[in-house]
């Protein structure tokens, strides 16, 4: 084990990685979006640390921070080598992840029913970029359930998603572009708009869960309250 070539411990961090297997040649850690370094802990350069376990790092726009000032992120060019502490919020920007919360991915037959609406959605693209909120256009592909107040969203054509910024820069939820999600919401418009809030639900979709949303779907009308 005192060879040159011998296998050394990955020592990814914790936080800033999103897996535990470095890259057996160079021992390069996977890391998350914006997070650099061999072991995945400091910010990349126009990232900024955020103090959220989801998003450790998040973009920082026009070199500036939403407050005005000038961020104080640590980039791929520093040479000190020391480890970053994304367990600890980091001003301000820090203190506006703390809301993130940890979705279970599991929807079971009372989670589908709380909801006043459950649908598949595409997002296509950013539209719009504003301070507060952020505009998706997106397509609805499959609605399974949905109230009066939200019979809007099964219409055909695009519909926008919208999202406060301060979330969509904590990771919380995560969104990208050509990517479906599950989307379950109580949101009281008729508006052909959806709007993530604190309380909404979004899965990255996976193809296997359609069968059991079939099956809650057809279950609705005995086991959910009538809308």
């Amino acid at each position: 084990m005192t060879h040159k070539k011998a296998c050394k411990p990955c020592n990814c961090h914790p936080v800033g990685s999103s897996g535990k297997i470095c890259n057996q040649a160079n021992g390069q850690c996977p890391c998350k979006e914006g997070v650099t370094g061999l072991e995945c802990n400091r910010c990349a350069k126009g990232y900024q640390q955020s103090g959220s376990p989801i998003a450790p790092c998040i973009k920082v726009r026009s070199g500036f921070n939403r407050y005005g000032v000038r961020s104080g992120y640590n980039d791929d060019s520093s040479s000190s080598g020391s480890k970053a502490d994304y367990s600890r919020p980091q001003g301000d920007a820090g203190a506006t992840c703390g809301h993130c919360k940890k979705v279970k991915r599991k929807v079971n037959m009372r989670k589908y029913c709380k909801q006043d609406y459950v649908v598949l959605v595409t997002l296509l693209k950013q539209v719009t970029d504003g301070e507060k909120w952020v505009k998706f256009s997106a397509v609805i592909d499959t609605v399974f359930r949905k109230s009066d107040e939200t019979r809007g969203l099964n219409q055909q054509g695009p519909v926008a998603v919208w999202i406060k910024r301060q979330n969509l820069d904590c990771g919380c939820p995560k969104l990208r572009n050509r990517t479906t999600y599950l989307v379950l919401g109580q949101d009281r418009s008729s508006k052909r708009a959806i709007v993530i809030k604190n309380k909404t639900v979004v899965l990255e979709w996976k193809e296997e869960w359609r069968r059991r949303m079939k099956r809650f779907q057809r279950r609705s009308r005995k086991y959910c309250p009538e809308q």
